[in-house]
């Protein structure tokens, strides 16, 4: 039966769903509903979400290594669910990057780094970040980095140039780079760095943006992300399983691409 016509019987797809990105906690002290595991865990319930990667918001703003804490012990509660990407910044030593990079991502424990420069306010090129591109590029774990357009911290020109510098390092276009412009200057530098990959969070993007997406940068790198718990998952889903595309196309968007890039093994589907 096809995704379409199990959405028609108000069923989800028979897979296990594998959301790239997501957050935790309140975010710059705004209230955000079902902020914690508890709630995210409703939320993914109800959207057919299987695993998630996520950042605490505490690690992306003021305070990496609690933040990072906090990833760990969400994950300790909820080991085959929640899945934390290790947050670092430009500004810290680079003794404490090393520190909690060794620690949560050259032990295995974490599967991804998450990068937000403009939160940071530093250029993604800024050598602070380098540390994460060499340990990304050294352990073959993806590193996502909030990418916009315009932005003058990490728009896709320079998280290609970031990307480029570390060619081992798989790189993850947050958002694609939101709105029309940014996704078309994505599409042509994901054709040019073998690398660079695309995911669909963000509440602007466009029309058939999808399809443009795997028509421009290849099916087979191009991953489910809603923002989950900033935004309800549901709309974002409901995109995928109403795309234009072939249902192996919106298996390996919804779970086979993330499955092999962040080398989680899953036999359930």
């Amino acid at each position: 039966m096809s995704i379409f016509s199990e959405l028609r019987e108000g069923r989800l797809p028979s897979f296990p769903i594998i959301d790239c990105h997501g957050h935790a906690g309140p975010f710059h002290g705004l209230p955000i509903p079902s902020a914690w595991a508890d709630g995210m865990l409703r939320t993914m319930d109800a959207a057919g979400i299987e695993r998630l990667v996520f950042a605490p918001d505490l690690a992306i703003g003021p305070d990496p290594e609690e933040g990072n804490r906090i990833a760990g012990r969400m994950n300790r509660d909820h080991p085959s669910r929640l899945l934390p990407y290790c947050t670092v910044g430009p500004h810290q030593p680079e003794s404490v990057s090393r520190g909690m990079l060794e620690e949560y991502v050259a032990s295995g424990w974490f599967v991804g780094i998450k990068l937000h420069p403009s939160l940071h306010r530093a250029p993604v090129t800024d050598p602070g970040y380098d540390i994460a591109f060499r340990y990304a590029e050294e352990y073959q774990i993806p590193v996502l980095v909030h990418t916009w357009e315009p932005c003058g911290f990490s728009s896709p020109d320079l998280v290609a140039q970031a990307a480029a510098r570390h060619p081992g390092a798989p790189v993850i276009l947050a958002h694609s780079a939101g709105a029309h412009a940014g996704m078309a200057r994505v599409i042509q530098l994901a054709q040019r760095h073998a690398n660079l990959w695309v995911e669909t969070s963000g509440s602007s993007q466009p029309w058939r943006a999808l399809e443009r997406l795997c028509e421009g940068v290849g099916v087979d790198r191009v991953l489910f992300g809603s923002d989950l718990p900033f935004l309800d998952p549901r709309p974002k889903l409901g995109a995928v399983c109403l795309a234009d595309l072939s249902d192996d196309a919106k298996r390996a968007i919804l779970h086979d691409n993330a499955e092999r890039l962040f080398r989680l093994g899953d036999t359930a589907a």
